[in-house]
């Protein structure tokens, strides 16, 4: 399996804009928001503003998008630009464990105003912002220690840094990154940091 580069990003961002200069390159398999086809418009679409009648696309799913993203993988390096909240419900270590992950965050007011200028009845639902930071807190918990970048921001703001943990060894790598706040997240919340049960988890943070 080749690397697989995800971008993520929320609509109106300017993220194709660097789709394209990655599409330069000329050696990546480059695909536009590949699950957000199945989103809108696959056999069965999710998004919040579909009616009866809308177009649908038999056998296109949100899982035979991910299969063609494996094909593809597995012949060249990919790189794909795409939205957190089109998949959201598969956010599993193991998924996630398949990307090399990168963001690219917009100012909300130039990215909301940008929708409804495209999309007067957008829903609240598309906007993806919530999806983007709370899959950039779970790779920060589930990589040990958020992007360094972060550390640099907070420091210069005198903004103090938090992260999940969902292990000891979490815990560990977190304050070695120079993490201020450590918050324990039990298997029972998702099991998206781990499945140490938050009784069990506990006394281990704090002994670190």
């Amino acid at each position: 399996m080749h690397k697989i580069i995800a971008l993520w990003a929320v609509p109106r961002s300017t993220s194709t804009a660097f789709e394209w200069m990655m599409r330069q390159r000329g050696d990546l398999d480059c695909l536009h928001e590949p699950f957000g086809e199945a989103w809108y418009q696959g056999e069965d679409p999710l998004w919040p503003r579909f009616k009866p009648g809308d177009k649908t696309t038999p056998g296109l799913t949100i899982e035979s998008v991910w299969d063609d993203i494996r094909d593809r993988a597995a012949k060249g390096p990919v790189f794909l630009k795409d939205f957190p909240h089109y998949i959201n419900h598969m956010w599993t270590p193991v998924f996630l464990g398949q990307f090399t992950h990168a963001f690219l965050i917009r100012d909300p007011a130039k990215t909301i105003s940008s929708m409804y200028d495209k999309w007067p009845d957008f829903d609240e639902l598309e906007g993806g912002f919530p999806e983007q930071r709370a899959l950039f807190d779970l790779l920060a918990a589930l990589n040990g220690a958020p992007p360094p970048v972060m550390f640099k921001y907070a420091r210069a703001h005198d903004v103090p840094v938090a992260a999940l943990v969902g292990a000891k060894e979490h815990a560990i790598a977190q304050i070695n990154a120079g993490t201020d706040i450590l918050v324990a997240a039990g298997g029972e919340a998702g099991g998206h940091c781990g499945d140490v049960a938050t009784m069990v988890l506990v006394p281990e943070v704090v002994s670190v």
